[in-house]
């Protein structure tokens, strides 16, 4: 039997056609990820793979070794030949493209053993935009068996590996999209270090976020209160926020003094805090002794992570590391010393603060606002 199923034709695929819904019962896996990576971006890349890239042998499932499409893989009704490393192949139609939402395609014409099981496969992607510069992927695949006898025996041997040969596919597809995203933020980035002295007072609020508003939600909710943030009179800027767990959410304001910030920050705003949220809201003060800034930022749907760090004399702060948008030196009300960095995603502030013995607080921070004119 392991003889029998070696060899299996595989390919990329997307959603919404008429033979993937024929049976419910037909042996199929689903593969599920997230990428930090525009819906554009991913949908475009996706649909030409070349297959040998994605496709490595697994287990007794061979790798692809080419295909022979003469033209861009973009078009519904084109058709190519897969090619195995164990030499046999399979015939792929692309058969609908509908563009930065979903792609589909059957395999049919097996030469491998696999043609006394089944009569095709059936794949299929579907795309969401998540907003933030993510998007949610969903890949499923499914085999067409010739009878239910075979449909169990597909079930048994093939679909466990057929599983891991698609999530390490899945993998491979993450990182380079992954890193071509990260590629891009730093070709935008401002390299040379520009001092910035027009704030003097930071603060962070901490607003308990009700249990049942995952991040999405919270971050549409911030979108929606920019204009009112943009009318307070001596805000410079404001980072919306999360804390690390994402229980609380608040801001990082950049104030002209702290007497705008008192205004804004009065009893009203403690009790209305405590009405909507069912306790009152956290302000922490800092007074601003230096702001460097590193890059360029976007106002809107960006991944920053900053992280607030207290420090003695002898650590060395972030100058101009990778991913580094921002430094600012801080003093808290007892005198004591602390730094704000700001990273361009969560694993460039990690790697940066790894194996550092300092005291780190780390906070998401969706949305940029720019108040200067």
């Amino acid at each position: 039997m392991t003889k029998l199923l070696m060899t299996i034709g595989l390919t990329v695929g997307s959603v919404g056609i008429t033979l993937s819904q024929t049976s419910k019962n037909y042996p199929q896996t689903k593969i599920v990820m997230t990428i930090n990576a525009r819906i554009d971006s991913a949908f475009n890349y996706i649909v030409p793979i070349p297959l040998p890239h994605i496709f490595k042998k697994y287990k007794n499932l061979p790798a692809i070794v080419k295909t022979d499409e003469t033209e861009k893989w973009a078009k519904a009704g084109l058709k190519r030949t897969i090619y195995f490393e164990d030499g046999s192949t399979s015939k792929e139609t692309l058969l609908t493209v509908v563009p930065h939402s979903s792609f589909s395609y059957k395999i049919e014409d097996f030469t491998s053993q696999l043609r006394f099981l089944a009569k095709r496969i059936e794949g299929d992607w579907l795309f969401t935009d998540l907003g933030n510069g993510q998007t949610k992927i969903e890949w499923t695949y499914k085999i067409v068996p010739k009878n239910f006898i075979f449909r169990g025996l597909v079930n048994l041997f093939l679909m466990k590996n057929i599983n891991g040969l698609l999530n390490n596919a899945s993998t491979i597809l993450k990182i380079d999209l992954e890193r071509q995203t990260q590629s891009l933020n730093n070709k935008n980035m401002i390299k040379t270090s520009i001092s910035d002295n027009s704030s003097s007072v930071l603060t962070i609020t901490k607003v308990k976020k009700p249990w049942y508003a995952w991040r999405g939600v919270v971050v549409k909710k911030m979108v929606q209160t920019i204009p009112e943030y943009i009318a307070i009179k001596g805000l410079n800027e404001k980072w919306y926020s999360f804390t690390e767990n994402h229980k609380l959410f608040g801001g990082i304001y950049f104030w002209q003094s702290e007497e705008f910030a008192n205004k804004w920050f009065n009893q009203s705003w403690y009790d209305q805090t405590e009405k909507s949220y069912g306790q009152k809201g956290i302000v922490e003060y800092y007074n601003i002794v230096r702001i460097d800034n590193f890059a360029n930022v976007q106002t809107q749907n960006c991944h920053y992570w900053a992280v607030m760090t207290q420090y003695n004399s002898e650590h060395e702060q972030p100058k101009s590391n990778q991913g580094l948008i921002r430094n600012v030196v801080l003093k808290g009300k007892n005198n004591e010393n602390y730094y704000l960095s700001i990273w361009v995603n969560k694993n460039l502030a990690i790697s940066f603060f790894k194996n550092k013995n300092v005291k780190c607080e780390f906070y998401d921070t969706p949305i940029y606002l720019n108040n200067r004119k």
